[in-house]
C-alpha cells in the first residue's frame, strides 16, 4: 500500500500562493480589458498564470 504524507499546512500554503497569483492575474487581465489594451491577449502570465515563471 502506498501512503502519502502531506500536511496541511504546506498543502494550505500552496493553495494560498496559487490563490494569490490567479487573482493577480485576474485583476491585471479586468484593468486591461476596461482600457481594451490587446496586450492581455498576448501576456502569458495573464493566459496561463499558474504554468508561466514570469514574463
Amino acid at each position: 500500500m502506498i501512503r502519502a504524507s502531506l500536511s496541511t499546512r504546506s498543502l494550505a500554503a500552496r493553495l494560498g500562493a496559487k490563490a494569490t497569483i490567479l487573482a493577480q492575474a485576474a485583476a491585471e487581465n479586468r484593468q486591461r480589458t476596461r482600457r481594451a489594451d490587446p496586450l492581455r491577449w498576448r501576456l502569458p502570465r495573464l493566459l496561463w498564470p499558474l504554468i508561466t515563471k514570469g514574463d
